[in-house]
């Protein structure tokens, strides 16, 4: 469960085996419903830890501070009909690649380059591999 909140957002971790209840926290009762929870794929060694604790899946549920309801998407104004037309579409490819292509003159590599020389100068100096002065 993570308490959205000012600052840090809070975390709680806890087994459950049904994914309808309530559960109290700071002497408040929050429900959790199946469908404002949200599966997710820990990491390869989280996996292997969480077979050897029993642990089947990780879900997540989010709340504004204050709120026992849990937070619950908007409105999709995008259908998948139009998100599929759109992804087959090759005029529709063409156009977005062409919208987001930005030929590379000499003075952005320039820029590019400096920037990336001054950064790995500044990661030298800071980890002390190399003294100025």
């Amino acid at each position: 469960m993570i308490f959205m909140k000012p600052g840090v957002n809070e975390h709680e971790f806890f087994k459950s085996e049904n994914l309808d209840f309530e559960h109290d926290h700071d002497s408040k009762k929050y429900k959790i419903k199946s469908e404002r929870i949200y599966r997710v794929k820990p990491g390869l060694f989280t996996r292997i830890k969480f077979k050897l604790m029993g642990i089947n899946q990780l879900f997540i549920i989010a709340f504004q501070a204050g709120k026992t309801e849990p937070i619950k998407p908007g409105p999709v104004k995008i259908t998948s009909r139009i998100l599929g037309e759109v992804k087959d579409s090759q005029a529709l490819k063409k156009a977005l690649k062409n919208e987001f292509a930005i030929p590379m003159d000499l003075k952005k590599i320039v820029i590019i380059i400096g920037c990336v020389l001054l950064a790995v100068v500044v990661f030298l100096v800071a980890t002390g591999q190399l003294v100025i002065g």
